[in-house]
């Protein structure tokens, strides 16, 4: 027999008996831990006539969205029923509430009604075991007898010769810097990007178990290698921004698709403390060599459609 939800049913008693929309929401688990994934699931019943629904918050939200499902629709006797999934993800501790939903039924590009859905309350724990510490005190300090003004004096010398320092550092950085740019043209994204993930894998932090440095400098290199791929500005942008971002520029599924999972990896180990296994490094590793693959066969073909047309 086919398996069919409670909401479903009590959403279809509902529209046959008021004859008007009737809108649910659930979701998979009411308690997760930081960056653990949790489905949101929206009903939709109206004996109305439309052929698509928009859902927008309320209400600013405290998760982020990490994957839109496909949107199912069925008519039958009369009523319309879409039904439609997202993965979402919270990294903050708490208690919070998923929703409440603006959901408006729409026929082409004409919105018909919108609802408001409900809200769902959502625990979200730390993945710390109890005793865990993330920072330990500080010690007291200790007192210091006497008038350290003295000390001015030394201290402004000492500053003076650091700033010194610096700005000559800088000036010879600069100096390289512009000679090289003169010397060679820059390196085009997809090859700058290879070279910046190899060199970081050639390290030894995943090794020591420097996992949070080791996706900080992961996620500063993919940030980087999208701002001059795409031509935004990525790295003041989050996660979901830059989701949303791809979803609208990027025609290639296997390109969201890969970094949809980079992004999650990367966002559990610097955030939550999260150490991905072996398979999951090397994942992350293949699906960013995809990603490069594609971006470089875009690259050489519009370098010769170029020569072509200058021909």
């Amino acid at each position: 027999m086919k398996k069919v939800s409670l909401p479903l049913i009590l959403l279809t008693i509902l529209a046959v008996a008021l004859g008007e929309t009737q809108v649910s929401v659930s979701v998979s688990a009411t308690s997760a831990t930081i960056g653990e994934r949790i489905t949101l699931k929206f009903i939709v019943r109206t004996p109305g006539e439309s052929d698509s629904i928009r859902i927008i918050s309320r209400e600013k939200q405290e998760f982020e969205f990490l994957k839109e499902g496909a949107l199912s629709v069925t008519r039958k006797e009369g009523l319309i029923t879409f039904e439609k999934d997202y993965e979402i993800s919270f990294f903050k501790t708490g208690e919070f509430n998923a929703g409440p939903f603006i959901i408006s039924l729409l026929n082409g590009d004409t919105e018909i009604e919108s609802r408001t859905s409900n809200s769902i309350p959502v625990r979200i724990r730390s993945v710390l075991e109890k005793g865990d510490e993330d920072i330990k005190p500080l010690k007291d300090l200790p007192e210091i007898d006497g008038n350290p003004l003295y000390l001015l004096k030394y201290l402004i010398i000492l500053g003076l010769i650091a700033g010194l320092i610096i700005l000559a550092v800088y000036l010879v950085r600069r100096i390289k810097k512009s000679g090289a740019s003169r010397g060679l043209p820059p390196l085009p994204p997809d090859l700058e990007f290879l070279n910046r993930i190899e060199a970081l894998w050639r390290t030894d932090l995943l090794r020591t178990g420097k996992i949070k440095r080791f996706f900080l400098t992961l996620t500063e290199s993919y940030k980087q290698f999208m701002t001059r791929l795409y031509q935004f500005n990525a790295e003041d942008l989050t996660t979901h921004e830059i989701v949303n971002h791809l979803q609208k520029h990027e025609t290639e599924a296997r390109i969201t698709q890969n970094f949809d999972r980079v992004f999650l990896i990367s966002d559990l180990a610097k955030f939550a403390k999260y150490v991905p296994s072996e398979e999951e490094v090397s994942q992350i590793r293949a699906d960013l060599h995809e990603i490069i693959a594609i971006a470089g066969e875009r690259r050489r073909k519009q370098e010769e459609e170029a020569r072509n047309a200058s021909s």
